[in-house]
C-alpha cells in the first residue's frame, strides 16, 4: 500500500512539474499571439507538450541550418502545438478512397454526384509514371475514372502547354513585382487550399489580361463548385470547370466575402461577378522545365503537391525535403507558384510558391520550395492555369 502511494505521488509530482512550466510566460504570450484557447488543464498540458516537442525539434534543425547541413530555417508559428495528424484532418487537401465529387448546375440546387474509386485511379496514374505523361493523358484518366470532363474539347489542342512553348525563361521571376499577385489569405480549419490555388492563378490571368488585379471570392467555389464545401478539400480543375460552365464567373471577394467555413447554400450572384475563365490548361506532369516556362511566360500558375511535417514549420530560407513524395497519391496540398530563382546563400534553385495559412506563416506567406531537384514534392505533378482572354 505505501508502495502505491508513494509512486501515485510521484506521478502527482511529475504531472504538477509539467503544469507549472505550462504557466510560463513563453507558453502564455504564445496562446495569447495565436488565440489559443483550450477547453481544460489536461487539453491545454496536452497542447504545451507539443509545442514544447516541436520546440526541440525547431531548435536541432536551426542548430544543423546554422552549420551549413540545412538550407531552410524552421519556425514556431500558429501550428506548433497542434498534432500534425489533427492538423492533416482540417488542413490538408484530403483524400478518401471513395470521394462524391459533383457538377453544380446553373441555379446551384441540382447536384450530380459521380462517385469515383481513388485508389484505382492512383494505381493507374502510378502505371504511366514511367513513361512521359502528356497532359491530356492525365485529363483523360480523370474523366475515364469517373471526373467531369475538366477541358471542354474545343480547347482541348489550343490550351494545354508544351514545354517548348513561350520565350526564353529567365534567371528569375517574382509576378509579385508586376501586380498579377494578390494578398496573402489564410484558409483557417477550412479544407479550401484548391480554391485558393484556382482562385490565385485567375486572379493572376485577370490582371494580366485587363491590367486590373481583382480579389476574388475563394468562398464563392467553396460553397458552389464543391459538395464537399470545407470538409473534403477539391482541385483547381473544379474549380475552372464551375467557372466556365455556362459562363458563369466568379464573383469578387468583396460581394461574396470569405468566412473559412461552410455556408451550406450557394450566395452567387451574376451582378457581382468579378472574372471568368473560357477553359482552362494542364502542363506535362513531371516535368519542371514547363512549369518553369509558364511561370515565365503566362504568370502563377497553381500547383498541387504533398507538403510533410517539416514545411509546416517552414520560415525561410530554400525548402529542401528529400523525404517528400512526387506521386499523385500523395498529393495533399495547392498552392500558387508566383516565381523562381536562385538562392544566394545556399546556391539552390527554388519555386517561389504563394501559400494560404496567412502572412505569420513562412516568409510572409511565401515559400521558397527546392527546384530542379527530381520534382521533389510533386511541385509539377499537378500544375494547371485558366485561360483568360485580354480584352
Amino acid at each position: 500500500m505505501m508502495k502505491l502511494i508513494l509512486f501515485s505521488c510521484t506521478l502527482f509530482a511529475l504531472s504538477y512539474s509539467r503544469v507549472t512550466k505550462i504557466n510560463s510566460l513563453e507558453w502564455t504570450q504564445y496562446k495569447l499571439k495565436h488565440g489559443k484557447v483550450y477547453y481544460d488543464s489536461y487539453d491545454d498540458l496536452k497542447h504545451y507538450n507539443r509545442y514544447n516537442d516541436v520546440k526541440q525539434e525547431i531548435t536541432e534543425h536551426n542548430r544543423r541550418y546554422s552549420e551549413g547541413k540545412e538550407s531552410y530555417l524552421m519556425a514556431i508559428n500558429k501550428y506548433s502545438d497542434v498534432d500534425i495528424s489533427q492538423f492533416k484532418g482540417y488542413i490538408y487537401h484530403k483524400h478518401n478512397e471513395d470521394i462524391n465529387y459533383a457538377n453544380s448546375e446553373d441555379n446551384e440546387l441540382t447536384r450530380r454526384k459521380r462517385r469515383v474509386n481513388i485508389r484505382d485511379f492512383y494505381r493507374k496514374t502510378q502505371d504511366n509514371a514511367n513513361s512521359q505523361m502528356s497532359p491530356k493523358d492525365l485529363l483523360n484518366i480523370f474523366e475515364n475514372y469517373g471526373f467531369e470532363s475538366y477541358l471542354s474539347h474545343e480547347h482541348h489542342n489550343k490550351t494545354i502547354v508544351d514545354k517548348t512553348t513561350g520565350a526564353r525563361a529567365h534567371e528569375s521571376v517574382d509576378w509579385r513585382t508586376k501586380g498579377l499577385v494578390g494578398r496573402v489569405r489564410d484558409q483557417g480549419s477550412c479544407g479550401s487550399c484548391w480554391a485558393h490555388s484556382a482562385v490565385g492563378a485567375l486572379e493572376g490571368q485577370h490582371a494580366k489580361a485587363t491590367g486590373k488585379l481583382v480579389e476574388l471570392s475563394v468562398q464563392n467555389l467553396v460553397d458552389c463548385g464543391s459538395d464537399a464545401g470545407c470538409a473534403a478539400g477539391g482541385w483547381p480543375f473544379q474549380a475552372y470547370k464551375y467557372i466556365i460552365r455556362k459562363g458563369r464567373g466568379i464573383d469578387t471577394e468583396v460581394s461574396y466575402p470569405t468566412i473559412n467555413r461552410d455556408n451550406y447554400k450557394c450566395l452567387f450572384n451574376r451582378s457581382t461577378i468579378g472574372a471568368t475563365t473560357s477553359a482552362f490548361a494542364v502542363l506535362t506532369p513531371g516535368d519542371e522545365e514547363a512549369l518553369k516556362n509558364a511561370v515565365t511566360n503566362i504568370g502563377p500558375i497553381s500547383v498541387c503537391l504533398e507538403i510533410a511535417a517539416p514545411f509546416v514549420y517552414y520560415g525561410s530560407g530554400v525548402f529542401d525535403y528529400p523525404d517528400c513524395d512526387s506521386a499523385f497519391e500523395t498529393i495533399n496540398h495547392c498552392m500558387l507558384a508566383v516565381g523562381y530563382g536562385t538562392d544566394s546563400k545556399s546556391g539552390k534553385d527554388y519555386w517561389l510558391v504563394k501559400n494560404s495559412f496567412g502572412t505569420d506563416w513562412g516568409d510572409q506567406g511565401y515559400i521558397k520550395m527546392v527546384r530542379n531537384k527530381h520534382n521533389q514534392c510533386g511541385i509539377s505533378t499537378m500544375a494547371s492555369y485558366p485561360v483568360v482572354t485580354p480584352v
